[in-house]
């Protein structure tokens, strides 16, 4: 075993002594050292010890230098750099795995990197974005304030007329569902209507037509892609279009101007702009008043001013609105510099920006950190077993005059390199493959640009100089701190045994175990929510969205002719699709209720539940006055034990409860079930014709329609779905949240498989000659493969006990967070993990074992 003087007193030896004297007193304290451990190395440690101190003299200290005498030159350097390319030549496969490894967590870094940079980045675009402010209400619904994207209507003009310190404001509201016809065309849209000021306040570039273009009331700007949609390769200034509204004639309007939408730099992307004095004559001198709320308020400050000095006339204005409008009362109003709106939008009701939750870019910033981790420390045990294969080159540096800090430096430069290329690869990687793959999985744009220089070298830099610190650091002080005797004498071995490699393999499979129990999660979670009872049969079920009683009747004669038909029914808001927000209250309690005004038949068509009482009919005439239909979930929060006849009252009128359904859901699963109800109106107040059909025939039923749909409504598009498509975009989300999570637990179980074949490999190399002469005294493959993969097992095992935990807790916590009712988590997750575990480490060191099967043991030994 060898015998080595205390490693601290050493090091603080070589750190304090000059270095014209260093090897002389070095030298005769470890000869002293030597020569006392052979009887006892307890008082030859302490004997070392008290040398050091004693030695510890003012003219022993190292003197600072007046002048540099740095033996380290740009020469140098170059041979680092020209080693450190050789190096990775004559070890490729080993160079192979550690570029590899880095550069896909790299891949991943950039890939999340752009999407977190472009999105706080979005809106900076705008020239005014410092002074330019949402306007977010708060708003008291039921028990609870939430912040709404709403403010009232009246508040922008309000504001430019008595208030000095704002220069200009624009309004925004949203129109969706609106059929926009050309020629032959009819297209559904969503539209916005803004005040004359939009575009001098917000900076789309305007490709095409006039710089004023929502001056007239009949003018209409399209975003670059629908004027493609609509016109092609044409010039889209001046042509026609018209669209239909609620309720009237199709309106005609007339393209005034094509502008960008700037889909990778702004969070709120339009495609249709109408103006709104167009909407303000259309509905009527009754729309303007402070009872009205405008979906957004955008308000530029003068320069030098803040929205804390509108405090005293915005409280005035608060007193307005709620005396105006007593069903939702306004607590106040926050002012949202654009440049926050996207990032709170998450917490903003109604917001026209697109939102990313904190905890979404918090989670996968955490796992391609993770990996990258993983990848570093892939590379140091790579690194570290590889240190075998160079020991007499490190020997011979030292004794030829290579300092502690030359060899150190040597390293680092080799590092630098290696994760240069690794840095490049990366880059490629994520460009062909990560961010286009990150595209097609989410609803965004991820754009491959940087929001600033600074931010490209920020990146590039702090990675490169994070995975050349992490992943080349420790090898580079490990490797110096050899003793060069030792080395040459051959008396300095690397312990396979080794704590610090262990650890760290532990450390990547444990990591990779944490993944793969997330993803394997994941994907049961998604299973679970794509089976999840809806709480009624959607099966079989289609709607339409249509324009008033006609089309209602139009419908209603067609299918009452068609065999494969069994019930239908009309409704002013649809399951999955639209609803709306209600105060109802019983016996001195309000609560917000999700209300449903449908037709008779509504309920039985949708295949709802009943619990209790009963669903309307057309035979009781009070149905249609004062009857509701409440989910259990009203129930519970009203705290009724008879709910049956029990009296609520909404909209100044009076209902009582006939019958009580299963709960259902309406909203995405991630939301928590809401009370609702549903109460009759008349077929003039229809806006969707509800389907049910025969099992197996609702393709047919559709089809019919969709084929009869210009004869029944030629100005408006066809808009018809399947029940089952309602929660189309959750299902969508959580399928790709599952490919993620998946991807990412594969490489990170691929990385933790490269450092285990590395080190694999490493041994292998250094125990080549005891399997030899293991082989010759009689050792067959299986005993030979036991003694490889042992102490392995045993760390791998333990990773996968600690990551199993990990993995379960994260996931049950997260689920907790995002989900009201989150499935309860499966145990076979753990068997698919063990399985992957056994598969990839067999594989693993069976790949070097067939090294051993084929090498003849006597050229080996002769070799040796």
């Amino acid at each position: 075993m060898k015998i080595s003087p205390p490693r601290w007193a050493d090091r603080f030896l070589e750190w304090y002594c000059h270095p014209d004297l260093l090897e002389e007193i070095q030298g005769d304290a470890y000869e002293l050292y030597n020569r006392t451990a052979k009887n006892s190395k307890r008082k030859a440690d302490f004997l070392f010890i008290w040398n050091v101190l004693r030695f510890f003299r003012f003219r022993n200290i190292r003197k600072k230098q007046k002048y540099s005498s740095s033996t380290i030159n740009i020469s140098m350097l170059k041979s680092y750099f020209i080693s450190g390319l050789r190096n990775i030549n004559r070890q490729l496969i080993h160079s192979v795995i550690n570029i590899s490894g880095l550069a896909m967590a790299i891949s991943c870094c950039i890939s999340v990197f752009l999407l977190v940079d472009s999105f706080y980045d979005l809106d900076s675009f705008h020239a005014n974005k410092d002074r330019l402010y949402l306007a977010v209400s708060e708003v008291k619904t039921g028990d609870e304030t939430e912040t709404w994207a709403r403010s009232p209507y009246l508040l922008g003009p309000a504001l430019i007329a008595e208030q000095s310190s704002v220069e200009n404001m624009v309004r925004i509201q949203k129109l969706g569902d609106l059929s926009v016809r050309h020629q032959d065309q009819v297209f559904n849209e969503t539209l916005w209507c803004a005040d004359s000021t939009f575009f001098d306040i917000f900076n789309y570039p305007i490709i095409s037509g006039r710089q004023n273009p929502l001056n007239e009331k009949h003018d209409i700007v399209l975003s670059r892609k629908t004027a493609e949609k609509y016109f092609g390769t044409d010039n889209a200034i001046g042509k026609e279009l018209s669209i239909k509204f609620d309720t009237g004639q199709p309106v005609l309007f007339y393209v005034s101007a094509v502008a960008d939408n700037m889909i990778e730099k702004s969070s709120m992307h339009f495609t249709i702009i109408i103006p709104m004095s167009f909407w303000e004559e259309y509905r009527g001198s009754e729309y303007a008043n402070w009872a009205t709320w405008a979906r957004s308020t955008f308000v530029l400050m003068k320069e030098g001013r803040q929205p804390a000095s509108l405090a005293t006339a915005i409280n005035e204005y608060q007193k307005l609105q709620n005396q105006a409008n007593e069903k939702f009362q306004m607590q106040g109003i926050d002012w949202v510099p654009i440049r926050d709106v996207s990032a709170r939008s998450y917490e903003i009701v109604d917001s026209l920006s697109w939102d990313i939750h904190p905890t979404t870019i918090i989670v996968i910033s955490t796992i391609v950190l993770f990996l990258l981790v993983l990848s570093c420390f892939n590379y140091m045990n790579v690194s570290i077993a590889s240190v075998t294969l160079r020991l007499k080159e490190i020997g011979i540096r030292k004794v030829i005059g290579g300092s502690k800090a030359q060899v150190i430096l040597q390293y680092m430069v080799e590092n630098l390199v290696l994760c240069s290329i690794a840095l490049a690869a990366g880059t490629a990687l994520a460009y062909l493959i990560m961010v286009p793959a990150f595209n097609s999985l989410y609803p965004i744009n991820v754009p491959f640009s940087f929001s600033s220089t600074q931010a490209l070298l920020i990146f590039f830099g702090g990675t490169l100089f994070l995975i050349a610190i992490i992943s080349g650091a420790y090898p580079s002080l490990y490797v110096s701190s050899f003793n060069a005797i030792y080395i040459l004498k051959g008396n300095e071995k690397f312990g396979r045994k080794g704590f610090f490699s262990k650890s760290m393999l532990g450390f990547q499979f444990a990591i990779s175990f944490t993944t793969i129990i997330f993803s394997m999660l994941s994907i049961s979670n998604r299973t679970y929510f794509e089976t999840k009872d809806w709480g009624y049969d959607h099966q079989d079920i289609a709607y339409f969205p249509i324009h008033g009683k006609d089309q209602f009747q139009a419908l209603s004669n067609l299918l009452s002719q068609q065999s494969q038909v069994v019930q239908y029914a009309g409704s002013a808001s649809h399951i999955g699709d639209e609803d709306e927000l209600t105060s109802v209250s019983s016996h001195d309690k309000e609560i917000q209720v999700t209300r449903f005004p449908v037709g008779v038949d509504y309920a039985q068509t949708m295949n709802l539940r009943l619990k209790e009482g009963r669903f309307f009919s057309t035979a009781s005439a009070s149905d249609k006055q004062a009857a509701v239909i409440v989910n259990e979930v009203l129930v519970k929060k009203m705290g009724w034990s008879e709910p049956l006849n029990e009296m609520l009252t909404f909209h100044g009128d009076k209902y009582s409860v006939i019958g009580v359904v299963q709960n259902f859901y309406y909203e995405d699963f991630d939301k928590k079930l809401a009370p609702a109800l549903m109460h009759i109106v008349p077929e003039n107040e229809f806006t969707y014709f509800v389907v049910k059909s025969k099992p197996g025939q609702i393709e047919t039923v559709t089809e019919l329609i969709r084929k009869t749909w210009p004869s029944i409504a030629p100005d408006d598009a066809y808009l018809g779905k399947n029940q089952g498509e309602v929660f189309g975009s959750f299902y969508h989300n959580t399928r790709s949240d599952s490919k993620i999570m998946y991807f990412i637990s594969m490489m990170a179980l691929i990385l933790a498989c490269m450092g285990l074949f590395g080190l694999v490999s490493y041994d292998l190399s250094r125990r080549l000659k005891e399997f030899s002469v293991r082989k010759i005294f009689g050792a067959d493959t299986l005993t030979i493969f036991k003694l490889m993969s042992r102490e392995y097992w045993l760390v791998i095992l333990g990773a996968f006990v600690f990551g199993s935990i990990i993995g379960y807790y994260l996931t049950a916590q997260l689920h907790l967070v995002v989900y009201p009712d989150p499935m309860p988590l499966p145990q076979w997750p753990l068997i698919v993990t063990f399985g992957l575990m056994v598969i990839s480490v067999f594989l693993t060191v069976a790949t070097q074992l067939y090294r051993i099967v084929k090498e003849n043991p006597v050229i080996t030994l002769r070799n040796e």
